[in-house]
C-alpha cells in the first residue's frame, strides 16, 4: 500500500490515491468492487495533501458514529504483513480508542 511511503513521496502517492477514490466518485463510475473496496479504507492519515481523498471517503462511505467497523479494519491492518502497515492501524486504534472515552 502506498500510504507508509506518503510522508516521503507525497508527490507519487497522492495522484495515485485521487485517481483511485476522488476521479471515480466524480465521473460517476464506481464499480461494486471499487465502492467495497473503498469502505474498507477506514485508516487515511489526517495529512493536508489528502484532504480531497479524505473528503470523499467521508461523503461516500464513512459512518462518524459507527465504532464498530472502524475497529475491525483497524484489527484487520494489525494483521497486515507490512510492519509499516501494522504501525500505522496501531495508531489510528490508539485514535479511535481515544475519540471514543
Amino acid at each position: 500500500m502506498a500510504l507508509p511511503c506518503l510522508t516521503n513521496h507525497a508527490e507519487g502517492v497522492v495522484p495515485i490515491l485521487e485517481m483511485l477514490v476522488v476521479k471515480p466518485h466524480e465521473s460517476g463510475c464506481v464499480s461494486d468492487n471499487l465502492a467495497r473496496a473503498l469502505s474498507e479504507l477506514i485508516f487515511v492519515p489526517e495529512h493536508p495533501a489528502l484532504k480531497r481523498v479524505r473528503a470523499t471517503l467521508a461523503a461516500h462511505y464513512t459512518n462518524q458514529s459507527e465504532l464498530r467497523p472502524k475497529l475491525k479494519g483497524c484489527l484487520r491492518g494489525l494483521q497486515h504483513e507490512s510492519g509499516a502497515v501494522r504501525l500505522m492501524a496501531l495508531g489510528q486504534l490508539l485514535e479511535e480508542l481515544h475519540r471514543a472515552r
